[in-house]
Order: structure tokens, then C-alpha cells, then sequence
């Protein structure tokens, strides 16, 4: 019996699947991102005027 190499099966551990998706203008998600930036930069604004590190 011959054993078939399935190489398109294997993934070795130096390699990665990239996988991407995006959502439009005003869908949810953007909302909230917007809004954890915003709260992220306010965070990071305030410790460094208040002379502590965030």
C-alpha cells in the first residue's frame, strides 16, 4: 500500500492563515471602535498630564 502525502492538509508551524473582514460606514462595530479609541486616547491624555504611567 502507498501513503499519499496530503501536504494541501498540513500546515507547518511557521505558517498562518490570514483572514480579513470588514463592515461598512456606521455599522456597529465602527461605532464602538470609535468610541474605545476615543476613551483609550482620554485615558492615555489624562495619566500623562497627571504625571503617572497609564
Amino acid at each position: 500500500m502507498r501513503l499519499q502525502s496530503r501536504s494541501c492538509n498540513i500546515v507547518s508551524r511557521n505558517s498562518y492563515y490570514f483572514t480579513s473582514e470588514s463592515v461598512s460606514e456606521g455599522h456597529p462595530d465602527k461605532v464602538c471602535d470609535r468610541i474605545s479609541d476615543e476613551v483609550v486616547d482620554l485615558f492615555y491624555s489624562r495619566a500623562a498630564s497627571e504625571g503617572v504611567d497609564p
